[in-house]
């Protein structure tokens, strides 16, 4: 039986050819984008058991927070965005959702709009001065480490003179939920920082090695800034 490649195409006559191509088309189209459906699995392919993470990504699986992908990855160093970070949050907190929609200029009724309209609603996250939420924006450490305690309702002592990240993530410190690979208050977290970040919060695993907040300040700051200010940092 002869082998046809997909350059045989352009030999089927007229009639044909719209359907085949279609039909090309459509399995592609499937492939691209049923690769990235995050589905439940019993174990994700990627997550070694020997990895620093792997009982918070076990922990928060089995509590049914976490999922994989369809391929049975979990891809602990993928980026995480906010609506990702704040849907997992919110239901790490067992947070119940209203039905508020239409809540920033860029969240209307896609998936993540009950996550982030209940998470405004409470008071949870602060869109941005324009009117926009960015949710598709990576999250970085700070904005993470104030969601996370909000949601979890840990309170904090606030200075009028600190910035606004300082208290939740000196929390995070003295809980030793910071994860020793996170390297900057700027650092985008990752979904294995993610996992780990709640685990220790939910489980007070708190002999674990920790990253601190003048750590993650002085590895922020500009050389220039570094010069200017180390007093008030340190």
């Amino acid at each position: 039986m002869k082998n046809h490649s997909i350059l045989d195409l352009f030999l089927i006559p007229n009639p044909m050819k719209k359907i085949a191509f279609s039909l090309v088309a459509a399995i592609l189209f499937s492939s691209t984008v049923f690769a990235n459906v995050i589905v439940p699995s019993d174990d994700f392919s990627d997550v070694a058991a020997s990895a620093p993470y792997y009982k918070a990504v076990q922990y928060l699986r089995e509590k049914g927070v976490l999922n994989g992908y369809i391929d049975s990855t979990f891809r602990p160093e993928a980026a995480v965005n906010r609506a990702e970070f704040l849907k997992i949050a919110l239901e790490v907190a067992d947070i119940s959702f209203s039905e508020m929609r239409n809540c920033y200029e860029d969240v209307q009724d896609e998936w993540f709009a009950v996550y982030v309209c209940t998470a405004a609603e409470l008071r949870l996250v602060n869109g941005y001065s324009d009117g926009y939420f960015r949710p598709e924006k990576n999250i970085n450490f700070a904005e993470a480490s104030k969601i996370i305690v909000n949601a979890m309702k840990i309170s904090v002592e606030k200075d009028k003179n600190d910035e606004w990240y300082k208290p939740f993530v000196t929390l995070l410190e003295g809980k030793r939920a910071i994860p020793v690979s996170v390297r900057s208050l700027e650092h985008a977290v990752t979904r294995a920082e993610m996992a780990e970040m709640m685990w220790r919060l939910l489980t007070r695993e708190e002999k674990l090695e920790s990253a601190n907040y003048k750590f993650l300040k002085m590895a922020t700051l500009s050389p220039y800034e570094i010069r200017q200010r180390p007093a008030k940092i340190l």
